[in-house]
């Protein structure tokens, strides 16, 4: 904590305001008689009363409090106590011993008042003081908690978005061999069907992975860069299917420096294919992506085929359990996703909001 450069400025501006609180009644004194004697006579006055205040407060803010008050042992809380309690009673004791219960001065200046009535009132004085000490005491020490909880309440949150921001990396990685399996296992059916086209989808997916795995470092890419993505994946997966499927895709206009989280509805495309396809039957697969207003909406639908192409274990569900946890942690409260099923299409819709440049 000492090391902590907000804790030590935080120290040196309560340092401030003491010293603040020490010279204001001498510069009143000077500013309204012009009399440097008598300031200098207040201001030593006022540093008899302030000093010991202001020892006793630092000595708990930055010392006792720390180390005994908030230590996991018990008896270390004891030691707090009669360490401020012998501070305390150290300085009321010298000061009684100099100065007496009463101050001679005193008497000098009230010769007509009872010294009974003027013992009493001292005895007050001195009372109030001691209350003064302990608040004084109490305050160091919630003064110290408040500091001490709110930078553990900041250490908290930087571990969260650590945490988040690996698991993120995680996600992303995961992402990679999931695709790259999916494509692989479509040309690998596409090799037996036409080795020409085969050939010529491995070059796309080339291209493909250049761009997910080096263009996708960046927590957020180019809105532009995602729709080449989605638009050359969908090629590849089109030279899977035959007459029967119908695949639409539009993607809108963005102003330049829209951003989105890379690789983030791809997804939802694999998903389309995997069960949006038939050679046997007609199917259908619309994918579309605009800007409305401030908001990007992101739709895919495709037929739902009872027996659709879908060979090895691609598309098991870790893409779209992929895709709703990536959007609970980069779009929080930002977004929605929903899906539905209805009269034979399935239909997924994202929006992220105020993400439109």
């Amino acid at each position: 904590m000492f090391r902590d450069s907000k804790f030590r400025k935080l120290a040196l501006i309560q340092l401030l305001i003491w010293v603040g609180v020490s010279l204001t009644p001498a510069l009143i004194s000077f500013t309204l008689s012009g009399d440097v004697t008598g300031a200098t006579f207040t201001l030593k006055g006022t540093l008899r009363s302030v000093l010991p205040l202001a020892v006793l407060y630092f000595s708990n803010y930055l010392i006792l409090a720390p180390l005994f008050w908030f230590s996991e042992k018990k008896y270390m809380k004891v030691l707090f106590l009669l360490i401020n309690a012998a501070m305390i009673l150290i300085w009321d004791s010298f000061h009684l011993f100099k100065m007496g219960v009463i101050p001679p001065e005193v008497y000098q200046q009230n010769p007509h008042m009872p010294r009974d009535f003027i013992r009493t009132m001292s005895w007050i004085s001195k009372f109030t003081c001691l209350v003064v000490q302990c608040i004084l005491v109490l305050i160091a020490t919630t003064e110290y908690n408040s500091v001490r909880t709110a930078r553990r309440l900041l250490e908290s949150e930087q571990e969260k978005r650590n945490a988040a921001e690996a698991e993120l990396s995680w996600l992303k990685n995961q992402l990679n061999p999931h695709f790259l399996f999916n494509s692989l296992n479509n040309i690998s059916s596409l090799t037996q069907i036409d080795a020409n086209r085969a050939q010529e989808s491995i070059w796309q997916l080339s291209d493909l992975l250049r761009y997910a795995l080096y263009e996708t470092k960046d927590d957020f890419v180019p809105v532009a860069g995602e729709i080449e993505f989605m638009e050359n994946y969908i090629a590849l997966m089109e030279l899977r299917c035959s007459e029967m499927t119908k695949v639409k895709k539009h993607f809108g206009q963005f102003p330049q420096g829209t951003v989105v989280a890379p690789l983030l509805f791809i997804s939802l495309i694999e998903n389309a294919f995997k069960h949006g396809v038939n050679t046997r039957v007609e199917s259908l697969i619309n994918v579309d992506m605009t800007a409305q207003g401030h908001d990007l909406v992101f739709l895919c639908e495709n037929s739902v085929c009872s027996n659709a192409d879908t060979t090895g274990h691609a598309g098991s569900g870790i893409g779209l359990e992929n895709l709703s946890r990536r959007l609970d942690l980069i779009y929080k409260g930002k977004y929605s996703y929903e899906h539905i099923e209805n009269d034979g299409v399935y239909r997924a819709m994202v929006v992220l909001k105020d993400v439109v440049a």
